[in-house]
């Protein structure tokens, strides 16, 4: 699933059922989240930036304590990382290839 109800969550009826978010560039999972930590597979300077680098390990961070993704946590919390990896790799086999929307409009001009 890539999306969900939201509407009770944010007229604050509910929490919200959201506990992970996955972050694409073009046809590439670049990160995920999970609760309070987010896993980094590629990092890029910017949008504009098209020099992507994959990460061996991905880094990890704690949002909740580290908002600003400053201190890679990777080596402390293994089990988190494999946790997300798990989450991103399902999710990669549930949706199945995605085009390039990018392209798509390339093609039009």
């Amino acid at each position: 699933m890539d999306s969900y109800d939201l509407s009770q969550a944010m007229r604050m009826k509910s929490d919200s059922p959201r506990n992970e978010m996955f972050f694409w560039r073009g046809t590439e999972l670049f990160a995920a989240r999970l609760n309070d930590y987010k896993a980094h597979f590629y990092t890029q300077s910017g949008y504009r930036d098209r020099g992507e680098t994959r990460q061996g390990t991905p880094l990890l961070y704690h949002l909740g304590h580290d908002p600003g993704e400053k201190f890679d946590i990777s080596k402390d919390e293994p089990e988190i990382v494999s946790k997300i990896q798990g989450i991103a790799n399902q999710h990669i086999l549930d949706i199945g290839e995605v085009e390039n929307q990018l392209e798509k409009i390339g093609e039009r001009k």
